[in-house]
């Protein structure tokens, strides 16, 4: 029990370390996509989905923004989102 609140202790510090970043560097494609992979990895593909557009539209010449966007997409199972970025970039 006390190493799961640890686990949980953690993660609250974790966000709250992103969310000062974010207010820092709001356009900060980096630290987009470290929230996107936490939501990722909480299952919230949707908000998830929404950072990494947000990254896109930050720093569209590089080439890891579409790929996190792609790499969504895909597990979305929304491909012809996926057509539309391959088309874009």
């Amino acid at each position: 029990m006390r190493a799961h609140r640890s686990c949980i202790d953690e993660e609250v510090k974790a966000v709250q370390i992103m969310s000062a970043a974010m207010k820092q560097t709001p356009q900060s494609y980096t630290l987009l996509h470290v929230q996107c992979d936490f939501l990722r990895s909480k299952g919230n593909f949707e908000w998830a989905l929404k950072l990494a557009r947000q990254a896109v539209n930050c720093a569209p010449s590089e080439f890891v923004t579409w790929e996190k966007l792609t790499e969504l997409y895909i597990e979305l199972g929304q491909y012809e989102s996926v057509c539309s970025v391959r088309l874009l970039s």
